[in-house]
């Protein structure tokens, strides 16, 4: 990968400090990738928004993206978890060849989405995780038959 960079979103229950506490932005960044969390709107000191729709949500993960490029065609790892899809699926939608990589922690919205635009489905790598016995789990199936190049992984509960 060139200039390697991976963006954590969060989960309903959390923000961006729980990657930092549990210990992956370490991990990864040990491994020689740059990482970043960010609260999404409404979490840690993130205050929430007046409103939100998928175009805003879209917007907010592509300036993200674009702020975190350390020059044109770097490599760039979303990881989505749980309530983080409202912001991920949108923008893979509308913004997804900026990305090398989509990592999804069973997002939401997987199971009403058409699938991404443009060449994402060709040019995006996406790992499907979900847990065992999650209720998502043919969520992982589906996301995986929406891109060319894709894996699941299941973690035992």
């Amino acid at each position: 990968m060139r200039n390697p960079t991976a963006i954590f979103l969060h989960g309903a229950k959390y923000n961006s400090d729980f990657w930092l506490k549990l210990g992956t932005l370490k991990m990864v960044a040990e491994a020689g990738v740059r990482a970043m969390a960010i609260d999404l709107p409404g979490y840690g000191d993130t205050p929430a928004l007046p409103y939100s729709d998928n175009n805003m949500r879209s917007e907010l993960v592509r300036t993200v993206v674009e702020a975190a490029w350390a020059r044109v065609n770097a490599t760039v790892v979303l990881v989505s978890p749980s309530m983080s899809g409202r912001y991920s699926i949108p923008f893979l939608d509308r913004h997804g060849v900026m990305l090398t990589s989509y990592v999804a922690v069973a997002p939401i919205g997987v199971r009403d989405w058409g699938g991404p635009w443009e060449d994402t489905h060709k040019r995006v790598c996406a790992l499907a995780v979900y847990g065992s016995k999650d209720a998502l789990v043919p969520d992982a199936e589906r996301l995986t038959k929406l891109f060319q190049n894709s894996w699941k992984a299941a973690e035992e509960a």
